[in-house]
Parts: structure tokens; sequence; C-alpha cells
């Protein structure tokens, strides 16, 4: 087992009906609150106005930044920033999905910084604050109410890049199922593929052994993919809805990695370039190349693909298999039950045609998260990816 630190102050409080509680847990950290969250779907539930309540209940004086969308954009960032330093807000509460969460960070980090944020994102400048952080999501995807991380379009540059800092961490998160259970079935498979996709990136890649995490993550995997199948057959089951809320946490909350070492996240890396110029659903990105990422790391870490596929695909070993052979019958199988969820498998079905290819990959390698991700490493994985 490779040397790790492991640290996550954020607190989660799960429950059903904790909704109501929002406003006593934003006013622990100020009174002039800014509620960051979509374009509608809160309204649509009920949930907005109960929302607003709490917090006017709790004291605080509230402005409300609406209008995120998928694939979050700079401009309502920045937008939200100057609301911040206008309103002087003291506390960010976002209530969304991941999109949501990721605005909510940007802006919280861009109202305290005199410069270009976009610098944050390019790796030329270090996060040195942010706003507190109260987040109550509404989908099981990103795992952004437990991290540090958040992802952004910027429109101008077509460029969507991640920044990563201890200072975005949620003070505090809430969890509750109620409010995921108008979730549409696109928008609940391709969360669990993003929950899916945060694990299986870490764990073929890992170059430590820790036995312990790879069952943390096996189990976490296999949890994904059961509460993923029972929300899309049971829409309004809250049993469902719970669970896949907090395996979203749990795969991006930090543990299911301590101990392997350094690890890439290539399927992220490459979907970010597509889901910026398709503008499709990152979960949906992600269900295309994400089998094409394992193919690829099938070749370089059979071993630990085929134990994936023992473990959590449920793939037979026979005597004369190989390593490789085992990984890639895990792969298909995978591939399979995305598309039996509803997912698309294909770049053509995302409208990325194969001429396209070289394009990306260029672009793919400048993103300052590449690292070993060449462009003609991204071409072969984008190739597997064609059919």
């Amino acid at each position: 087992m490779r040397s790790f630190q492991y640290h996550n102050p954020t607190r989660i409080i799960y429950g059903e009906g904790e909704y109501k509680n929002i406003g006593k847990e934003v006013a622990g950290f100020g009174s002039k609150v800014l509620l960051v969250t979509g374009k509608s779907s809160l309204k649509r539930s009920g949930y907005f106005d109960q929302v607003v309540s709490s917090l006017r209940e709790a004291g605080c004086r509230v402005s409300v930044l609406e209008g995120v969308e998928p694939n979050p954009r700079l401009g309502l960032c920045l937008k939200g920033a100057e609301l911040c330093r206008r309103e002087r807000i003291e506390v960010i509460a976002a209530v969304g999905g991941g999109s949501v969460l990721d605005t909510a960070k940007t802006i919280a980090v861009a109202a305290l910084d005199t410069g270009d944020v976009w610098d944050f994102f390019l790796c030329k400048r270090k996060i040195t604050g942010a706003l507190p952080l109260v987040t109550m999501v509404t989908m099981a995807a990103t795992g952004s109410e437990f991290n540090t991380n958040a992802v952004i379009n910027n429109e101008q540059t077509g460029q969507k890049y991640a920044i990563h800092s201890e200072h975005i961490f949620p003070k505090v998160s809430i969890l509750d199922p109620l409010l995921s259970l108008s979730l549409p079935a696109d928008q609940t498979a391709y969360g669990a593929v993003d929950i899916l996709s945060h694990i299986i990136e870490g764990y073929q890649t890992a170059p430590g052994k820790a036995p312990l995490s790879d069952r943390i993550a096996e189990a976490a995997m296999k949890e994904t993919m059961l509460w993923a199948r029972r929300a899309l057959d049971a829409p309004q089951s809250k049993e469902a809805r719970g669970n896949l809320l907090w395996c979203s946490s749990v795969a991006l909350g930090g543990w299911t990695w301590n101990g392997w070492g350094p690890t890439t996240f290539h399927a992220h890396t490459i979907e970010h370039e597509i889901s910026a110029a398709t503008n499709c659903a990152h979960g949906a990105g992600l269900a295309v190349v994400l089998p094409a990422v394992m193919r690829f790391h099938s070749r370089n870490n059979a071993a630990k693909l085929a134990q994936l596929a023992q473990r959590v695909f449920g793939v037979t070993r026979y005597w004369n298999d190989t390593a490789e052979a085992l990984a890639l019958r895990g792969v298909n199988g995978f591939k399979r039950w995305l598309a039996s969820i509803g997912c698309p498998v294909t770049l053509g079905e995302l409208g990325v045609e194969e001429t396209q290819i070289p394009e990306y990959a260029r672009k793919i390698a400048l993103n300052p998260e590449a690292g070993e991700l060449d462009a003609a490493m991204a071409e072969e994985i984008l190739r597997f990816a064609v059919g």
C-alpha cells in the first residue's frame, strides 16, 4: 500500500425531510446568502419556495442566482461573483445537481479574487480562499458535495477545465432523497455513469496494491449499479434515490483510493472536450468514453481489470483465459449494461464523426490535467469508441 493522507472536513446530513433545515445550516456561516439554483426544476418540484422560506426563517437575507445549465458556463459564475461583491454576500447556498454546485464553488472563489478566475483553471495561480458553501444535492452524480473539485465550461474559449482546492470543500452538504424523486430516467442513468467513472478510473490505473480500498471501490460500484437499476424501475423509490446519493458522495470523497498511489482520470479529461463541443450530458459522454479508456488500459493493467471483471461485472474465468481476455470481456459486459440503462455507447450517438477525432485529440492534449495523455493516446482511445 502506498503512502497517503486523507482529510475531508465536509459535514454530511442525510435524511428525508432534511431540506427543511437548510436555513439553520446556512445561517451558521452568515446572514447574507446567495442561493444558486438551476433553470426551473427546483421550482417545478415546489422545493424552491420551501428552501427560500427556510433561509428567511433562519434570519437570512437571500439573493438568488438562477439559470445554471448542464455543462455550467463561466459567464454565469462571473455574474454571481459580481453579485456577491455588490450584496456583500457572506455564504453561498447551492441547491441542485453537480453543475449548480460547481458553479457555486467557482463563484465562491471568484468573489474573493481580484484577478481572472480562469487563471485557476489554467493552473496559472493557486486558490487562496473562498466564501463558505453549503450544498443540497438534487441528483446523484458528481459528488461535488463532498470534494474539492469543480468543472466549468468557458464559453469564450471553448475550454472545459477543472479546479481543485481544499478551499472549496463545502462546509455542510445535505442529502435528501425527496429532492431527487422527480429526476428523469436519462439523468438518473447518466448520473450513475458519472459515479461509476469516478471509481473505475482510479481503480484501473492504481499503481499500488491496497486491498481494502479495492474492496470499498468494488462495493461502491456494485451498489451504484444495483440502485441505479432500481431507481430506473421505480423512480419514486426513496430507498433507491437515497442509496444512489450516498454512492455518489463516497465515490469521489477520497475514501476509495487511499493507498493506491497516483491515478489518472483520462475518461473525464477526454469527455470534457467532447461535452464542451457538443453540449452532451456529462454522463452520456462518459458512457461512450469510459469503456474505450478501460479497453486501452486492459493492455497495461490487465490483472486489475480482470479482477474488476470478476468481482463487479460477474465474468467467469476459464482455465485458458488470459488476464487481458478476461478484462476485455468485463469491458464488453459493462458496455452492454450501459446500453441497457439507456446510455449512448458510441461517438456517433453523441454527434461526433470519425473524421473529427484527430482535432478532438489535439485539443484534449492541451488540457492542463492531461498529463501523459498526449494526442496520439487520446486518438487511439477515441477510435475505440467509434463502434
